[in-house]
């Protein structure tokens, strides 16, 4: 619903200095692989991601991402002299990983316990060179390990206090604000992460800083959870000002009328439907109806006449400090990131 601001080039640099440190190496127990060519940062995580999180066209992200997972092997280097002579020198690292499915499958293919596998230099070296073959066209362990989502750690707290986004962009109801705690230095958020194109389905994009949105636990866990329906994307779009909130003055429930000439009204449709606006909106009656009583107790011409009033106390207004004092909000699009149902209002009022 509501468009979000950017990264700035700071944070994101920084941020891409934590993936070339993360992606340094990953461990099998506790032997280091080198991994990944130095493009891969910008292949998975900016330039590839963005064309496909922007078009929301499903079916071409999956074939895409198919495509990128066939081509993991190539982008991780192994060095497989250091491996062997790590392990061959301390056993008690190969015992590190005698219990993951790699190792248990190539195992039993020689018919041997692991430490005689160990000893025999030409049985190790084939059993290495099996499981190197494994870890590289196993796509689960790198989904599962390397590009985990739950190891952010601190970098979940830097990516909602950078976009600074008090209110959920899919729905614009739901304060979403994030706070230290009293006598303490322990960070409290009412936010969640959400992943854009779900990384349940989608693991290579489980770090993408521009498939993290911001959004409240409703929107996140109770609408869009790991539906992979084709939204608004709130990195590049938003509903706008020709797709706009009406309000019955009978019963104050209210819907979003859509202009369907708009190329994103399939977006917008699939948004109010997935993310339950209507309803979600219209059950709040009784905010629904101050609204729309100091919409027909405050006119254009009444609030004209209060700053005038004022001014001759030499108490200089603007229509713009009118409308806070009135509405909370001051109606021109600029505060909807700040102001739950901003937009709301400044569509009732406007219509």
């Amino acid at each position: 619903m509501i468009r979000i601001n950017d990264y700035s080039e700071e944070f994101i640099i920084e941020y891409k200095k934590y993936l070339e440190d993360r992606f340094k190496s990953i461990n099998i127990g506790k032997i280091k692989i080198e991994v990944i060519k130095d493009n891969l940062l910008e292949y998975l995580y900016f330039i590839h991601i963005e064309k496909f999180i922007y078009s929301t066209k499903f079916k071409a992200i999956t074939n895409e991402y198919k495509l990128l997972c066939d081509s993991l092997p190539e982008l991780i280097k192994f060095n497989e002299k250091a491996l062997c002579k790590k392990a061959k020198t301390n056993y008690s690292k190969i015992e590190k990983i005698k219990n993951t499915l790699f190792f248990i499958n190539r195992v039993s293919t020689f018919g041997d316990t692991i430490e005689n596998i160990v000893k025999d230099s030409f049985k190790f070296k084939n059993l290495l060179k099996l499981l190197i073959d494994d870890i590289k066209n196993t796509n689960e362990y790198f989904y599962k390990d390397i590009f985990n989502y739950n190891d952010l750690g601190e970098w979940r707290e830097k990516i909602i206090k950078e976009l600074n986004v008090d209110v959920c962009p899919y729905c614009g109801s739901s304060f979403i604000s994030h706070f230290t705690i009293s006598g303490t230095n322990s960070f409290g958020a009412m936010t969640e992460i959400d992943h854009f194109i779900p990384r349940k389905k989608y693991p290579l994009f489980g770090l993408c800083l521009y498939n993290l949105i911001p959004s409240c636990k409703f929107c996140n866990q109770n609408c869009k959870n790991d539906k992979t329906a084709s939204i608004i994307y709130p990195f590049s779009e938003s509903f706008g000002e020709h797709n706009y909130f009406m309000m019955n003055p009978l019963d104050y429930n209210v819907l979003i009328h859509v202009d369907n000439s708009d190329k994103i009204a399939d977006k917008v449709n699939e948004s109010i439907k997935l993310f339950k606006i209507n309803e979600r909106y219209s059950a709040n009656k009784r905010y629904n109806k101050y609204i729309f009583e100091r919409k027909n107790c405050f006119s254009k011409i009444t609030i004209e006449q209060l700053i005038a009033f004022f001014a001759e106390s030499g108490i200089f207004l603007n229509e713009k400090i009118i409308n806070e004092i009135i509405y909370g909000s001051t109606l021109d699009g600029n505060d909807d990131l700040l102001v739950p149902m901003a937009k709301l209002i400044r569509d009732v009022i406007k219509h």
